[in-house]
């Protein structure tokens, strides 16, 4: 059976966003599903080939990408606060 460029490109999304979310699960970033559930892939044929989009939250990049120490407002020593909004 041959398979179109639309229908490969789909299999390849499919895949891609299955690793996308079970790596989130694996990190532990499940709290209300949200962004595991709006994660998807777009694909769009040209001519020249196909595209697939992956989609999710806009928050995605700072899950994914995480906070550096640095931008953590907590030291732990001269506010008197216990706990980070971190």
């Amino acid at each position: 059976m041959i398979e179109t460029i639309e229908e490969l490109a789909n299999k390849i999304g499919v895949l891609v966003v299955d690793a996308i979310k079970k790596q989130f699960l694996l990190q532990g970033h499940r709290l209300t599903g949200k962004l595991i559930d709006s994660i998807e892939q777009q694909v769009q044929v040209r001519v020249s080939g196909a595209r697939i989009q992956v989609l999710a939250e806009s928050y995605a990049k700072f899950v994914n990408n995480g906070v550096a120490a640095a931008n953590i407002p907590f030291g732990g020593g001269g506010s008197g606060a216990r706990t980070s909004k971190y």
